[in-house]
């Protein structure tokens, strides 16, 4: 793929993610989530995104939890991973989609630590799903959690630091840091 469909992709996404958390009803959620200590909503918002994706009228499509094989040599125990979520805008071919995973933790560094292991895992999976043998396009990751007493800059500097230590590449430019606005909680793209 090129620079500029990864790019175009990357500003799409991004400015998706923005629009979501801005939207009131989920930083009404956020807050609640906040205020009484819920862990484990990754399955709450990873709903909460794909709905609000379905209803644009550019979406062509989406799936979630679409199965890909990974090499056999570097699993553990399970031959295949699942992306949360995949969609496609119209225009696309049928076959070609963007992949998504989502994470949280109230922890920044476990959050990107996170994203990072699930970004290694989606890069060594195979290009084309098993059960619908869609192509990806190109894959991101988002990851939310607890924004207080930390910069954009540290966290994006963290990420650098961190991919080129698990042999994943990153641009500064290909990072997307952002404060919910009205909640203790920010999310990252790359």
């Amino acid at each position: 793929m090129s620079d500029l469909k990864y790019r175009n992709d990357f500003d799409y996404v991004t400015s998706h993610f923005d629009q979501f958390f801005q939207r009131a009803a989920v930083r009404s959620a956020l807050n609640r989530i906040y205020d009484l200590q819920i862990t484990g909503w990754e399955k709450w918002w990873q709903i909460e995104f794909v709905t609000w994706l379905a209803e644009h009228q550019n979406i062509g499509g989406w799936v979630m939890e679409e199965k890909f094989a990974i090499d056999g040599r570097t699993a553990n125990e399970k031959n295949h991973i699942s992306i949360d979520i995949g969609f496609r805008l119209k225009g696309f071919s049928t076959k070609e989609f963007l992949f998504l995973e989502l994470k949280q933790h109230a922890d920044w560094r476990r959050c990107i630590a996170n994203m990072l292991s699930d970004s290694h895992k989606v890069f060594d999976s195979r290009k084309k799903s098993l059960s619908n043998s869609l192509e990806k396009r190109s894959f991101f990751v988002c990851g939310v959690y607890e924004f207080e007493d930390v910069s954009k800059s540290e966290i994006n500097d963290y990420i650098l630091i961190k991919a080129e230590d698990s042999g994943i590449h990153a641009e500064r430019s290909l990072i997307h840091t952002r404060l919910v606005r009205g909640t203790p909680f920010g999310f990252t793209i790359f």
